[in-house]
């Protein structure tokens, strides 16, 4: 992460940032709602990615439809091919960004790069990306599901509130499922959900003006992508997802 931000000072956090206030909900404007959790319950959310991340594998070590290997080739995705997306569109969050004026203020901006002496670790946001990989890895056990969204929900919360614009965040939900369907070995639809990222991170590097021109077309496109993903979590549970199938070979 030094190295990439070594290589590329000049960041696009002001193209996400108009971005955002396009989508209609911008980063700060929910952070400013949760700012009264950011240091109780929030920070502490924040911080426990990793304990998380080590008693879900648990979990899936001690459950009898636990797919543990798979959970940790997911977040072997997650973190390699993450880090590679940075290189595509780096920035590195609105409170890097923007200083004391996140969350109180309302910055006018134009959109050119800046430079940020810090890690490009927004868009796609890991955060949310491995939380929802608690989801996918929950089984047919409803109290697991149950606690996975609680979580996933604390995460998105916290990720606003500390160090992520809402893109971010939508970007998120078809990469997890990417590195889901990597780790299941259905390449095919794996290659589906990235390509989705790709498009966005694309789009918002070469064509922000053109994205922001036609704001209802941008919310149409989140809401779409989002939905997209959900409904490939839904296929995925319908399908037994929960226990460990073997992939046709038609999809390598």
């Amino acid at each position: 992460m030094n190295a990439e931000n070594a290589i590329f000072p000049l960041k696009f956090d002001l193209f996400l940032y108009v971005v955002d206030q396009n989508l209609g909900i911008s980063a700060f404007s929910l952070a400013r709602v949760l700012a009264e959790w950011q240091r109780s319950v929030l920070f502490q959310i924040y911080e426990s990615l990793t304990l998380a991340m080590v008693a879900w594998y648990g979990i899936n070590l001690r459950t009898r439809e636990g797919r543990p290997n798979r959970l940790l080739i997911a977040y072997a995705v997650t973190f390699l091919v993450g880090p590679c997306l940075y290189l595509l569109l780096p920035a590195c969050g609105p409170r890097h960004a923007f200083g004391s004026a996140f969350p109180v203020g309302n910055p006018v901006v134009s959109l050119v790069l800046v430079h940020i002496d810090g890690w490009p670790n927004a868009i796609p946001s890991l955060h949310l990306t491995t939380a929802l990989l608690f989801v996918l890895f929950a089984g047919k056990s409803r109290v697991l599901r149950c606690i996975a969204w609680v979580y996933v929900a604390g995460t998105a919360a916290a990720t606003l509130a500390f160090e992520h614009y809402l893109i971010d965040l939508v970007v998120a939900a078809p990469f997890a499922c990417f590195a889901t369907r990597v780790a299941e070995g259905r390449i095919r639809q794996a290659a589906y959900h990235l390509t989705v990222v790709l498009a966005w991170m694309l789009a918002i590097r070469y064509a922000t003006p053109m994205l922001v021109a036609w704001p209802a077309v941008l919310r149409i496109s989140a809401v779409f992508t989002v939905a997209f993903a959900v409904f490939s979590m839904r296929e995925a549970r319908r399908l037994g997802a929960g226990v460990a199938q073997p992939c046709p070979a038609a999809e390598y």
